[in-house]
Formats: structure tokens, C-alpha cells, sequence
């Protein structure tokens, strides 16, 4: 058993922790919201805790560069988030203006497009009547 005194496996753990934070909130952010802020969150925490843990250790750069993706992770987990709910808040003020039927959907915008999808009715009519609003406001905007 080898004794990692120098805590080198902590900063390289944190720097891929973060990286996979940031991957999960740049795809996911917008289809899942808050779930994906909140996952990205957590690992650029925990990137950062362990990046500070090595650099009391003497992993001095490795330590660093975990610190600093891991607060990557954290701005842009909090960025994506409020970003998705602002969108989702003005995308569901556009369409009660609009009198579509979504609006009605679009109570959790928090959890981006999910939010939508998870509320939608189950009724082959109420999707295509949904469908067929969103095809004319597309229309009127072109």
C-alpha cells in the first residue's frame, strides 16, 4: 500500500470533478435546470475541497488547479441555473400573453424544459391543440 502523503490523487480527483460538473450543467442545464445546476454545485464544492485539502498536503499547483475548475464549476452551475429559470419565466410570460394553452404547463421553471415535459397533459388532443399553438406562434414570428 502506497502512502500518498503529498495528496496528488485529491487535486487530480477535484479536477475531474469539476470538469464532469461543468459538462453535466453546459448539456444538461437547459433540460433539466435546477437538477443539473445542483449536481454541478456539489462537485465544484467538493473540487474545491479537495483542492484546498491538497494544497495544506503540499500539492501546491495540482491544488491550485483544482481550486480554481472546481469555482468554474460553481459560477457556471449558478449561471446556467438562474439563466434557465429567467428563460423559462419570460418563455411562459410570452405565452400567457399569447393566451397558448403551455402557459398553464410551465409551473416549475426551475427544472428548465423537464419542468414543461413532466406537466404536459397525456391526451393525444391536448398535445396536438399545444402543438398546433406553438406551430402558429412560430409562424407569427417568422
Amino acid at each position: 500500500m502506497s502512502n500518498n502523503s503529498s495528496g496528488t490523487g485529491h487535486p487530480i480527483l477535484g479536477i475531474v470533478l469539476a470538469i464532469i460538473g461543468i459538462i453535466i450543467v453546459l448539456l444538461l442545464g437547459f433540460l433539466l435546470g435546477a437538477i443539473a445546476g445542483g449536481i454541478a454545485l456539489l462537485l465544484g464544492i467538493i473540487a474545491v475541497l479537495l483542492g484546498i485539502s491538497a494544497r495544506k498536503k503540499g500539492a501546491g499547483g495540482k491544488g491550485i488547479t483544482a481550486i480554481v475548475f472546481g469555482v468554474i464549476a460553481i459560477v457556471t452551475a449558478v449561471a446556467m441555473t438562474l439563466g434557465t429559470a429567467s428563460l423559462m419565466k419570460e418563455l411562459k410570460q410570452q405565452a400567457t400573453e399569447k393566451n397558448l394553452k403551455i402557459a398553464q404547463y410551465m409551473d416549475k421553471p426551475y427544472l428548465g424544459v423537464m419542468g414543461i415535459l413532466t406537466g404536459l397533459p397525456q391526451d393525444e388532443a391536448s398535445i396536438n391543440e399545444i402543438i398546433e399553438q406553438l406551430n402558429q406562434l412560430n409562424d407569427s414570428s417568422n
